[in-house]
């Protein structure tokens, strides 16, 4: 999977805004993106770097970025899946959403 420039350009600003801009407090410090749409590379090498990524539990469709911190109505954390233009959710996308749903995120 390819994530597109500017889905990654909306997670870098994520995460710097996590780390660096927001006025939350206590500050945001469970944050974490995922590395699912990261360019591995192509042909083999790409398939050989995501077979090493799933060997260490990495899951296609899981969710771009990550805020672990309980909400109001007792949810245990964000999830978000960035979107640009047209793109819509993949399968694996669609999973992890209902997933992550069904356990209170």
């Amino acid at each position: 999977m390819v994530q597109n420039q500017g889905e990654r350009k909306l997670q870098q600003a994520a995460f710097k805004w996590s780390k660096h801009e927001c006025t939350e407090s206590p500050p945001l410090r469970a944050v974490i993106g995922s590395a699912n749409g990261a360019y591995l590379g192509g042909g083999i090498r790409g398939a050989i770097s995501w077979a090493i990524l799933k060997s260490t539990g990495a899951s296609a469709g899981y969710p771009d970025f990550f805020i672990h911190r309980r909400g109001h109505n007792g949810e245990i954390g964000l999830a978000i899946e960035f979107k640009v233009g047209d793109n819509d959710l993949t399968p694996d996308q669609k999973w992890w959403r209902e997933e992550l749903l069904a356990e209170g995120n």
